[in-house]
């Protein structure tokens, strides 16, 4: 593998280097959470959607939901929000919750600026993270998080605004076992 990138030691705009990228899984008692949103356009048809995996990467339940006409970083903040209530609602008190989106992540983790288009939205985010459960927010490429990507790309147009899913949706068995097996893809 090393002969292959040895003209591409270093990143640049014009030569990146391919790395490998894996599904990050919660260790023992902790649940994975994987959010991902979807926007066909920026703003367009918008839609979001998640998963719960126990450390081995069983699936434990999922959701997906439509949005309607809005942008990328509302959906995947809308994932995380529904993620959230969902996990505290079925008791679930560890949680590592991933996502594909440093942009999302980053407003998550820093003071709400209330003159932020999704101030209301973070604002509730941020009084579930208040609550007394151990939460981890870590980001994943996209090639990490392809089962929450899925399930994001599953809600556009459906009209409906959150569904729960207690079984894996007809195509998406392939990558959980993928996912579970650590399998990694090649990112570039």
């Amino acid at each position: 593998m090393q002969t292959s990138f040895a003209a591409c030691k270093e990143a640049t705009p014009t030569c990146k280097v391919p790395e490998w990228v894996s599904c990050v899984l919660a260790e023992g008692p902790q649940v994975s959470v994987h959010v991902d949103g979807s926007s066909l356009g920026n703003p367009g048809p918008t839609s979001f959607g998640g998963l719960v995996r126990n450390s081995d990467g069983k699936w434990l339940w999922g959701f997906k939901g439509d949005i309607g006409m809005d942008t990328s970083l509302k959906a995947e903040l809308l994932a995380i929000l529904h993620d959230l209530q969902l996990c505290w609602t079925r008791r679930y008190l560890s949680i590592l919750l991933v996502s594909d989106s440093k942009m999302a992540l980053e407003l998550v983790k820093q003071p709400i600026q209330y003159s932020h288009g999704y101030a209301g939205v973070l604002c509730h985010i941020k009084e579930l993270m208040a609550k007394p459960w151990t939460l981890s927010l870590i980001h994943s490429w996209r090639e990490g998080n392809m089962c929450a990507n899925m399930l994001a790309k599953m809600g556009p147009n459906s009209r409906i605004a959150l569904l729960e899913l207690e079984e894996p949706p007809t195509g998406l068995e392939a990558q959980l076992f993928a996912d579970a097996m650590g399998l990694p893809v090649l990112r570039d």
